[in-house]
């Protein structure tokens, strides 16, 4: 299913450690733009925490699903 995304392409910025940093920016895809505000964390080993915000613009989910929407 993340073939269906097509070429990915980011703009913005992530910082912090790989067990916890923060996402603010925009995702282009194939299949419509995603803007992310968000924090990911992980209290435990086998834990992780996201928080914070996604919003779409023209994303067409049911081509991610391979759905007939």
């Amino acid at each position: 299913e993340i073939q269906r995304l097509g070429n990915l392409i980011f703009s913005g910025n992530l910082t912090g450690y790989v067990d916890n940093f923060a996402a603010y920016g925009v995702l282009k895809t194939a299949l419509g733009n995603i803007k992310s505000d968000i924090t990911l964390s992980r209290p435990q080993k086998n834990e992780f925490t996201i928080d914070g915000a996604i919003e779409t613009t023209n994303f067409n989910l049911a081509k991610l699903q391979n759905s007939k929407m």
